[in-house]
């Protein structure tokens, strides 16, 4: 049973110091992508960065805007082969480009913004039980959580990500792209596209976002949105937000 303001949505677990919330992909595959969806107008756009920012699927009513607003030290901890760290650099990389965040490796673990947990299923199940946050009707149906903690205020000031290290290269990276991705503020799930991150399927994601994903993370991460802004506040600013990048996206794909 969740914790009074736990809210749980698919793919991470979101809590602020007064809310809470749970995400995880209810499936136990991996689904290879179709072809993206490419003809999306603004309107579209401003809905599903709507949805996204300020509601869930699990809780009533509209949260306010979140985000994080400093430098964003990690720290990784592993129990598996491979390259989780490479595949880990490359996401932060490109989250950075879209965000103007720094993400740096926490030369002070125990301070580290960012928590990564790659572990056997089974003591990450325990790690998340015995945090008293985790709605238990669906923490043993998922592939990969992630919890952020913040102030009332709407900045966030922790992200944890847990991982199964029985994932394949390719499965890690999607989890990290959907985990911390989500976890800088855009946690609700939606239907409406596919692939997508936000999707309860989980697509393998590997490289880059699809644009109409990457697209909402610079939207919510313009100075103009500041977090514990309202829906109201803060809708017609994103709009004219996500119609300025629009545009640099049009005249980017004229020019090349």
């Amino acid at each position: 049973m969740a914790a009074p303001g736990v809210r749980l949505i698919t793919g991470l677990l979101v809590l602020l110091l007064a809310s809470a919330a749970l995400t995880a992909c209810r499936s136990t595959t991996f689904i290879h992508p179709p072809t993206p969806q490419q003809q999306l107008g603004l309107e579209r756009l401003a809905q599903r960065f709507e949805k996204i920012a300020f509601f869930s699927e699990f809780s009533e009513g509209e949260h306010r805007l979140r985000k994080r607003m400093g430098p964003v030290t990690w720290h990784l901890t592993v129990t598996a082969s491979g390259d989780a760290e490479r595949a880990l650099v490359r996401v932060l990389h490109r989250l950075s480009k879209l965000t103007g965040l720094s993400f740096t490796k926490a030369k002070m673990p125990e301070r580290a913004v960012l928590d990564i947990l790659i572990k056997p299923r089974p003591e990450l199940i325990d790690h998340l039980l015995a945090d008293g946050n985790t709605n238990q009707r669906f923490i043993y149906k998922t592939l990969c959580w992630g919890r952020m903690r913040g102030q009332v205020s709407g900045r966030i000031e922790h992200i944890l990500v847990a991982i199964p290290n029985h994932l394949n290269a390719a499965e890690v990276e999607t989890c990290l792209w959907i985990e911390i991705t989500q976890g800088l503020g855009l946690p609700n799930d939606l239907e409406d596209l596919k692939p997508s991150i936000y999707s309860d399927a989980p697509y393998l994601t590997v490289g880059s976002l699809p644009w109409y994903d990457a697209i909402l993370v610079q939207t919510l991460y313009d100075p103009r949105l500041q977090p514990g802004m309202s829906r109201s506040q803060a809708m017609p600013l994103a709009r004219v937000i996500l119609k300025e990048l629009m545009a640099k996206r049009r005249n980017t794909a004229m020019a090349s």
